[in-house]
């Protein structure tokens, strides 16, 4: 990945990851963008060039289709880590995030790194279907329940 890049690529992510996770009632809508901002700069305080992290730019010839970032595994985690995965809207349907997801498996073979992890939004059943065909399965999950006030509670 280059530096103009990663200029676009960490903008639209947070934004995305901010949506993502007021949609589906992890943060109030109020501070989801804060916290996204305040969580891309815990992992990516350097940019590019921060420690542990590994950002990658997927081509179809001379064409940018997506884009993987990787965490590799740390004191805190024992395996690489899937923080995004994302192809180009124009891109989708046509195979890019399998290959993506494919290659970034062989560099992590390549490190010596044996296991990949990731979270996927419970609402994403796109991703939920790529990750499950590639052999990823369930290892936690969380649920939510929205609770109804008075006029229509909900049991």
């Amino acid at each position: 990945m280059t530096a103009e890049q990663y200029e676009g690529f960490v903008e639209r992510a947070i934004r995305e990851y901010a949506d993502d996770k007021a949609r589906t009632g992890q943060v109030r809508e109020a501070d989801a963008l804060e916290q996204s901002r305040a969580e891309f700069q815990q992992l990516l305080p350097d940019g590019l060039a921060s420690p542990g992290q590994v950002l990658f730019t997927a081509y179809d010839g001379a064409d940018a289709v997506g884009l993987l970032w990787l965490g590799l595994p740390d004191e805190r985690r024992a395996t690489a880590w899937v923080y995004d995965v994302w192809v180009e809207p124009a891109a989708r349907d046509k195979g890019y995030g399998r290959s993506i997801m494919v290659a970034g498996e062989r560099e992590l073979l390549s490190r010596g790194i044996e296991e990949l992890g990731l979270n996927v939004f419970g609402d994403n059943a796109r991703a939920r279907h790529l990750y499950e065909s590639l052999g990823y399965r369930v290892t936690a999950q969380q649920m939510s329940k929205r609770l109804i006030g008075d006029s229509g509670e909900q049991l």
